[in-house]
C-alpha cells in the first residue's frame, strides 16, 4: 500500500466513524427524537475527524511522515469515548518461499 493509498483509507475510516458517531438527526430515517443536537460547548469528535480528513495540508503532512516511513496517528475525543486512527509502516519482507524476482532480459 502506498503513502496515498494509505491516506485515503484513514479519510475513509474517518468518515465512517464520525457519521456512525454522528449522523444527521434531522434525516427521515430516525425516529423523532431518537438523537439529539449537542451543546457547541461540548467536545465533537466527529467534527475533529471530518476536519482533518477535509484538510488539505494535514494530508500532505500524512503522505510526507509515511513517505519517511514515520507513522500517522489521528486521536480525537469526546464526554465519552477517545477515538485513534494510525497508520504505520511496515517493512515489506519477502517470504523464503516465494519465487525469485524475475530480471529483464538482457540483464546478467
Amino acid at each position: 500500500m502506498t503513502p496515498t493509498e494509505a491516506l485515503r483509507w484513514l479519510h475513509q475510516q474517518a468518515a465512517r466513524i464520525a457519521d456512525g458517531l454522528d449522523p444527521d438527526p434531522r434525516t427521515a430515517r430516525w425516529a423523532y427524537g431518537a438523537l439529539l443536537l449537542v451543546a457547541d460547548e461540548e467536545p465533537d469528535a466527529p467534527a475533529y475527524l471530518r476536519r482533518w480528513r477535509d484538510d488539505p495540508t494535514a494530508g500532505e503532512e500524512a503522505v510526507e511522515a509515511l513517505a519517511a516511513g514515520g507513522p500517522v496517528w489521528i486521536a480525537t475525543g469526546d464526554s465519552t469515548a477517545y477515538y485513534t486512527l494510525a497508520a504505520v509502516p511496515r517493512p515489506f519482507r519477502v517470504p523464503p518461499w516465494a519465487p525469485p524476482a524475475p530480471t529483464p532480459e538482457g540483464v546478467a
